[in-house]
């Protein structure tokens, strides 16, 4: 499980998962930023490959994982940093999934449209529908929370239609 925008700023446990975390920042408001992922001891072994401020990268016996949070105000330039450095860890033959509030919104942005480019060039697929949104509120809807995945044992996830 992956949480990301999480404003959390000391460990959460949940029965059952190891909690690994790069935790959000306190500020006068609420805490900012922040993500967890959560692994079940059966998902054997596991590493963090990386890890930096809303960021967290973890290698498992069978798949890496991506856990990534970006403000909303990122730029092009700086959402494409921070995911290529997310993975600069890891092999071309791997089995990879990012995820998280990356505030790329699908439905429209062309700041969206070069950093899909940019992952589909390295070999992603996005997962998500433009007509399922993953951000609800009062002031609309949109789909910026995304999942990207890559590798040979994915192929589930592309028969599932997730």
């Amino acid at each position: 499980m992956v949480f990301s925008e999480t404003f959390t700023t000391e460990p959460i446990n949940i029965d059952g998962f190891y909690g690994l975390h790069s935790y959000g920042r306190k500020t006068d408001g609420r805490p900012t930023g922040g993500v967890s992922c959560y692994l079940r001891p059966t998902q054997g072994n596991f590493k963090v490959v990386h890890k930096e401020e809303d960021v967290l990268t973890v290698r498992t016996d069978n798949i890496t994982v991506v856990a990534v949070y970006i403000r909303p105000q990122a730029t092009t330039e700086e959402v494409i940093e921070t995911i290529m450095a997310s993975i600069a860890d890891t092999s071309k033959d791997e089995s990879i999934i990012i995820v998280g509030d990356i505030n790329c919104r699908i439905d429209k942005n062309t700041k969206t449209e070069i950093v899909l480019e940019m992952l589909s060039e390295e070999g992603y697929i996005l997962a998500n529908s433009k007509e399922v949104p993953t951000y609800i509120a009062h002031n609309g809807t949109r789909a910026i929370d995304l999942l990207l995945y890559k590798g040979k044992n994915l192929r589930l996830i592309e028969e599932m239609g997730l």
